[in-house]
């Protein structure tokens, strides 16, 4: 990844290419980066797997055009208030960003795994739907896509 200039005193910018060649951007709080400043690799990791979870559903499930990802940003923050900390739209730049530390606190990724080259998922194929179908539904309604459904639709409850 390549590190970039600090963008404010609490969070430091980088970036990391999608699989698709795309540069994402990830904006990590100065709390949670090394001693050296550097980003851990365990937070890249994830935000590696996050915008591929990204890279497929936005135009792949919800139909929306690719570019739709160039308005998409990931963050390493602290969660104070879950449906604001998981995805939200900036007032400053109108850019959706999309929180990193929610999908390593879902303890699903395998980076020993996917460091040999063998996948990054780890659990039972029930977990594995439940993960790509939460981002799908955080997706859906932080780009505006629509009303929540499946685990957010109040019928299903």
């Amino acid at each position: 990844f390549v590190v970039a200039a600090a963008l404010r005193t609490q969070i430091k910018g980088t970036g990391i290419s999608g699989a698709d060649g795309r540069q994402v951007d990830l904006h990590v709080q100065h709390a949670h980066l090394l001693p050296d400043g550097t980003v851990p690799t365990i937070v890249v990791t994830h935000a590696e797997v996050l915008w591929e979870i990204l890279a497929a559903i936005v135009p792949g499930v919800l139909g929306m055009p690719p570019s739709t990802l160039d308005r998409c940003s990931l963050t390493y923050m602290a969660t104070m208030r879950a449906d604001d900390s998981v995805a939200s739209v900036s007032s400053k730049d109108s850019k959706v960003y999309f929180n990193v530390a929610i999908l390593q606190q879902s303890e699903c990724v395998d980076v020993a795994a996917m460091a040999a080259g063998r996948g990054w998922f780890k659990g039972t194929p029930a977990q594995r739907k439940r993960v790509w179908q939460y981002w799908l539904q955080r997706a859906a309604m932080v780009l505006g896509h629509g009303p929540p459904v499946g685990l957010y639709d109040q019928g299903v409850r």
